[in-house]
């Protein structure tokens, strides 16, 4: 898989069904800036979140890949967890849907497996 550890796939695929199941088609760039601008408030003072990385991390997610370039694996690891956590607790359906979500992710992850042979 690209040379990557197996982890950062399952992590990024958990990452992306978070995503659908929070945001499903409304990704888009306004919806992700005011998702962003909540997360400023919610991570006030934490010197580790990074408001321009979250809004890159989330639209390179969301298709625009190139954005992963300027980014290092350590800030996209971080930033990963860190909406992930936040958005296990804000009232999405992620809790109650947790082991579909985990299957949507194993799935897409040998979806990209399966693309990179």
């Amino acid at each position: 898989m690209g040379g990557l550890d197996p982890g950062l796939w399952l992590l990024a695929a958990v990452f992306a069904a978070i995503l659908e199941d929070s945001f499903g088609d409304n990704l888009t760039r306004d919806a992700i800036a005011g998702f962003v601008r909540r997360l400023r408030e919610d991570y006030s003072g934490a010197d580790e979140f990074k408001p321009l990385t979250a809004e890159a991390v989330i639209r390179a997610s969301a298709g625009e890949v190139s954005l992963f370039e300027d980014l290092t694996r350590e800030d996209i690891v971080t930033t990963q967890i860190m909406i992930i956590g936040r958005l296990g607790v804000q009232g999405t359906s992620v809790r109650p849907d947790l082991d579909r979500i985990l299957d949507d992710a194993e799935e897409l992850v040998a979806e990209w497996e399966r693309e990179d042979q």
